[in-house]
């Protein structure tokens, strides 16, 4: 629990430390996970009828591409958990917001999976 409260603390001042305003939003099934079981991140921006944005993950020098759900209006980042320890992801966003403007936003998502039983 200690080591789930030091990462909302750290991701809090990240934020806070942020000049520009971001659109996107994440949404777990949360920052830490048992042993096995999958992580699910869904990544919400307000984009532009008819322009779905392009959601990517960089690890190294591979890239990857999420799939959008175009009902949920978001990208889906599924993870399986069969190694323990913390884990991380960074990624890059493209997209058309509702106005009409070109953005890109960067983002970072993180999580914990605890050791086996």
């Amino acid at each position: 629990m200690k080591r789930a409260s030091f990462w909302l603390v750290i991701l809090f001042i990240i934020s806070c430390g942020k000049q520009q305003a971001t659109e996107l939003e994440i949404k777990t099934n949360g920052d830490t996970i048992k042993y096995g079981t999958d992580f699910i991140a869904e990544l919400y921006v307000p984009y532009r009828k008819g322009y779905l944005p392009a959601f990517k993950i960089i690890r190294g020098s591979d890239t990857s591409w999420l799939p959008i759900d175009t009902i949920k209006k978001s990208a889906i980042l599924r993870a399986a958990s069969k190694r323990s320890g913390e884990k991380s992801f960074s990624g890059i966003v493209e997209y058309i917001d509702v106005r009409g403007n070109k953005k890109t936003e960067t983002f970072s998502i993180k999580y914990y999976v605890k050791p086996k039983e």
